[in-house]
């Protein structure tokens, strides 16, 4: 299996007594892992099959993530002129977009969603958008989230597009509560895949390209508990692969890896 050597990297371990296990080298080699929620005893552990996503090791990186000066206010310009559609075009502090509705549904904790919001404060959340911007964590906002390094940020540009197959968000903006449209501090680029397409799995990879706020809030939760412990750190220039089961409960986080053959063709 292509991912064995990316087992060994993604980071979603706690000490056993805290009701989390290590990674078991059996387990992994057979392409489960063994997680449980927080205080269950450790007869409700359960097996996370992984399988059947194939990744590569290595990074893959947004397109012109590491010169922004390319992606100047242009129609003439990338992302224009790779089909991208333009939800955001200015400066914005403090405020969200409501991307648009999937064509399937992703599901967080047993909840499916067909609506993702941008929030300028460099997170992603589900059923509803946010504008918080401090004292981030695992209830706040008190919705379904995935922070990326998230703090008091803006965004200047953002674009999606959309297909039966995939979801696919970039997110230009800077660590201050105003940017430069064009020359971002901070590239984003996150993929929400069919489940369909991966044996009813929820999928979703992220490209980190520039990011001068690496070491802000990095979580991934539904409304009040963070449903990866010890997720690995965000790093610029890195590419992340996340991996949930059917009903987006258990997850893991292979880092250093991208999807071998995704949905998507943009």
């Amino acid at each position: 299996m292509s991912q064995q050597s990316d087992f060994f990297t993604a980071l979603h371990y706690n000490d056993p007594k805290d009701g989390f296990y290590y990674y078991q080298s059996r387990a992994i080699q057979n392409g489960y892992i063994k997680t449980s929620q927080p205080n269950f005893k450790n007869e409700h552990a359960k097996y996370h099959n992984i399988s059947g996503v194939e990744v590569v090791s290595g990074n893959k990186i947004p397109v012109f993530s590491a010169n922004g000066a390319r992606w100047v206010n242009d129609e003439n310009n990338a992302p224009y002129n790779l089909g991208y559609n333009v939800l955001f075009n200015g400066n914005g502090d403090d405020e969200y977009l409501e991307g648009t509705n999937l064509p399937f549904e992703f599901k967080i904790s047993g909840i499916g969603y067909t609506n993702i919001y941008i929030g300028s404060n460099t997170y992603f959340t589900f059923g509803d958008g946010s504008e918080e911007y401090e004292d981030l964590s695992a209830n706040n906002p008190n919705i379904p989230k995935i922070l990326l390094g998230s703090e008091d940020h803006s965004y200047q540009r953002v674009f999606d597009k959309s297909s039966t197959e995939a979801y696919r968000v970039r997110y230009e903006g800077t660590n201050d509560t105003d940017g430069t449209q064009g020359s971002p501090t901070i590239v984003l680029e996150a993929s929400f895949m069919n489940p369909a397409l991966y044996g009813g799995k929820m999928v979703f990879e992220i490209l980190v390209g520039t990011h001068n706020a690496t070491n802000e809030i990095n979580m991934f939760a539904n409304a009040t508990r963070q449903l990866v412990f010890n997720p690995p750190s965000l790093e610029a220039n890195t590419s992340y692969v996340f991996i949930g089961d059917e009903n987006g409960e258990y997850w893991t986080i292979l880092k250093n890896a991208y999807l071998k053959n995704p949905a998507y063709s943009f």
